[in-house]
């Protein structure tokens, strides 16, 4: 058995316009799944949380000590 994910162009355009506001989307993909010969087996359907990555890292505030 086996099974081809496959992002699109358009689907990534999709999702980056959902996100374009910072907040997170929750997307769903189907996808089937065959056997060696091509037979559909079962379609499976996965929701994926996505969210858009921070620009930067939170400066860590650093503690300097007199000597």
């Amino acid at each position: 058995m086996f099974a081809d994910f496959e992002l699109t162009d358009d689907r990534l355009t999709e999702i980056r316009a959902l996100t374009a506001d910072g907040d997170k989307a929750l997307v769903w993909f189907d996808t089937d799944v065959l056997a060696a010969d091509g037979t559909l087996v079962a379609t499976v359907r996965k929701q994926v949380y996505v969210r858009p990555k921070p620009q930067h890292e939170p400066q860590r505030a650093s503690v300097a000590t007199a000597a």
